[in-house]
């Protein structure tokens, strides 16, 4: 229960900084206004009291597993690295790279 009020303060809290920012500091940075209303939520004892002390297994939970998960479906995988195949079935590399890798490593030992 602790986590909900916790999470469910900071979501108004994000809330809150964000329709400040847009009404009446839109010059300003969202993210100054969020760091001001994260403050002022320290400072208030009963505020400060009610959000729970940092824990890193919650955090990759709610913050960073989501946002990689939308970075990753927003991402556009390109097929540069995969090498290509020529009609007598030989991987031909894509990249200069591959090439003078394939060039310097195909010798004849005698």
């Amino acid at each position: 229960m602790t986590l909900l009020i916790s999470t469910s303060i900071l979501v108004v809290a994000a809330m809150v900084s964000i329709v400040i920012n847009r009404r009446w500091l839109p010059r300003l940075s969202v993210n100054y206004v969020s760091m001001l209303v994260g403050a002022v939520i320290a400072v208030i004892p009963l505020l400060n009291g009610l959000v729970e002390r940092f824990n890193s297994e919650i955090f990759i939970g709610l913050i960073v597993a989501p946002l990689l998960y939308f970075e990753g479906t927003n991402c556009q995988i390109k097929c540069n690295f995969l090498p290509k195949k020529t009609s007598d079935g030989v991987f031909q590399p894509k990249t200069l790279r591959g090439r003078l890798f394939k060039s310097l490593t195909n010798f004849a030992i005698s």
